[in-house]
């Protein structure tokens, strides 16, 4: 038994190293991808939870989206 049970174990790690060889890159590429997205959300992040005082300032994208669609009146 000590012997299927060797083989098994040896197929199992390397079908693991074979998966990880064939998706490594493309999981590099969309990391190197997004990196740049990254930066960009963690400024915005940073911009629209900025405090002042201690009170939380009023988050940039909702003052434009309250002047874009205005105050609307119910009929």
């Amino acid at each position: 038994m000590s012997y299927d049970y060797e083989f098994v174990k040896k197929k199992i790690d390397d079908i693991k190293t074979k998966g990880r060889d064939l998706i490594q890159p493309g999981a590099d590429m969309v990391k190197e991808q997004m990196g740049p997205f990254r930066i960009w959300a963690e400024k915005m992040s940073r911009k629209w939870h900025r405090e002042v005082d201690g009170e939380a300032k009023e988050r940039t994208i909702v003052k434009e989206l309250a002047r874009t669609m205005g105050s609307r009146t119910s009929n």
